[in-house]
């Protein structure tokens, strides 16, 4: 019996510290090869949005590693924030966002993305991290055909006699295409 209890005491003082009781949060733990337990905290904001990933104890030095992930204001992903190094399992998110930027010495250490103004949610520009990234980032452009070139489509179809060929021009607004720009990083 005192050795259960034992193991039990030993098992609990090696789980990682809680978490901040006032967020949200998800609590995964495994125990990798070499025997030690790995936690990650996925942290939701109240619309049950992931918005902050913490891994415990995964850098070299044994600090803790977070994830950031900001939203627009109809709660599409907007910003993805590179990885910062801090000590507790949970952060705020403005207090990460500094982190991020002292840490990396950048004005934007984060990918964007933006979105058209219409209900469909589509995506308009990807940029890269990284203020080298804001003049070459891709960006898609949403079209309809139309009449004159070089948005015109003709169908062409065959005759019944099989020698000859007919084209006609499709109706204007009735295809859709996207046309992307520009680079972006992956």
């Amino acid at each position: 019996m005192k050795k259960i209890i034992l193991i039990l005491i030993i098992f609990l003082c090696h789980l990682p510290a809680p978490a901040q009781q006032t967020q949200n949060y998800v609590l995964s733990s495994a125990v990798n090869n070499s025997g030690a337990m790995q936690s990650v905290y996925h942290y939701y904001d109240a619309s049950g949005r992931p918005f902050e990933r913490v891994e415990v104890g995964i850098t070299p030095s044994h600090s803790n590693l977070a994830w950031l992930s900001d939203y627009d204001g109809l709660g599409r992903p907007s910003r993805d924030w590179l990885p910062a190094t801090v000590s507790a399992a949970y952060v705020q998110p403005s207090t990460l966002r500094s982190t991020g930027y002292s840490a990396y010495s950048d004005t934007r250490p984060f990918a964007e993305t933006l979105y058209d103004g219409s209900p469909l949610n589509r995506e308009t520009a990807a940029k890269g991290t990284g203020q080298q990234w804001t003049a070459h980032y891709r960006s898609t452009d949403y079209l309809i055909n139309t009449d004159t070139f070089p948005l015109s489509c003709r169908n062409y179809y065959e005759q019944t006699n099989r020698k000859s060929m007919r084209a006609f021009l499709y109706i204007v607004i009735l295809l859709f295409s996207f046309q992307q720009n520009g680079e972006a990083q992956q």
